[in-house]
């Protein structure tokens, strides 16, 4: 019998912890699910109350999904696995007949795919039942989300990154790139609580959104000097440089290429950590 992977086995442990989803976050879940019907309702009663037509634009509520999703991914591995870096709790965790490889693939399957997919597919069925319905705020579908009048953004101060809107939806490997952007930023996302539930033994959740506060607060603290040195010219050059599509779209690929590495390398120490886990 194989020792490290066995596909029969990594099929059990699956259903194992698929099956706890909904004794340990159902509840969670079934709340991110309703939160944008909830938005849906409060418009609903505003319009009644004002008298006036409020109308949710489909990009808005796509977002708004997405977020959900992403909370799904951020709050499924504490939910799920809070207990397996703990050195009495997590022996359930370390006893079960499983290879450390077949549990680990089965925590990263449900906490990026499974629990955010089931709030994708709940949101969207929801969306679309609020939408046949003739009153509320839903009167477009949602994949009619593509905006057909946007001319420009602005950018550092008075600077304004000027795009033409037939170039910038219709170039190819801008939308591409956009897509693994879209694919590679949630995976980091949710790879960084996946890692930090395995440090933090206690408020997991909070603990590593204060931790990200500090990081972002020293990134800030480091860019502004350096923005102040370099002066509004360089960032001028900069923002027309990024004015053509084609290099806007290098810049997108070459973040996707430093979120896939950081990615990849949450993945390899989280597992680590998990294999050599004291129980």
């Amino acid at each position: 019998m194989n020792q490290v992977f066995e596909w029969s086995r990594f099929c059990k442990v699956v259903k194992k912890d698929f099956c706890n989803i909904r004794p340990a976050m159902g509840s969670t879940l079934l709340f991110l699910m309703l939160i944008p019907a909830a938005l849906w309702l409060l418009r609903l009663v505003l319009s009644i109350s004002s008298e006036s037509y409020y109308d949710m634009d489909p990009l808005i509520r796509e977002q708004w999904i997405g977020a959900m999703c992403i909370f799904a991914g951020i709050l499924a591995p504490s939910r799920l696995y809070g207990k397996c870096n703990l050195v009495k709790e997590g022996i359930y965790y370390a006893m079960l007949p499983a290879s450390k490889l077949e549990k680990y693939l089965s925590m990263l399957l449900q906490c990026l795919l499974v629990c955010p997919l089931i709030v994708l597919i709940g949101n969207y069925l929801i969306d679309i039942v609020l939408t046949i319905l003739p009153m509320g705020s839903y009167h477009e579908w949602l994949w009619n989300d593509m905006p057909s009048d946007y001319h420009s953004v602005t950018y550092y101060g008075s600077l304004d990154l000027t795009l033409d809107s037939d170039n910038f939806f219709n170039n190819t490997s801008l939308k591409v790139a956009g897509w693994f952007f879209s694919v590679f930023y949630l995976l980091f996302v949710k790879m960084i609580f996946v890692f930090t539930n395995t440090i933090f033994k206690k408020h997991k959740v909070s603990k590593t959104i204060l931790c990200l506060i500090g990081i972002g607060f020293v990134l800030i603290l480091t860019i502004i000097p350096l923005l102040a040195h370099f002066g509004d010219d360089m960032t001028g050059t900069f923002v027309e440089w990024i004015n053509d599509i084609d290099n806007l779209a290098s810049i997108v690929w070459g973040i996707n290429v430093i979120l896939l590495i950081l990615s990849a390398a949450l993945i390899w120490w989280t597992g680590r950590r998990l294999k050599k886990m004291p129980y």
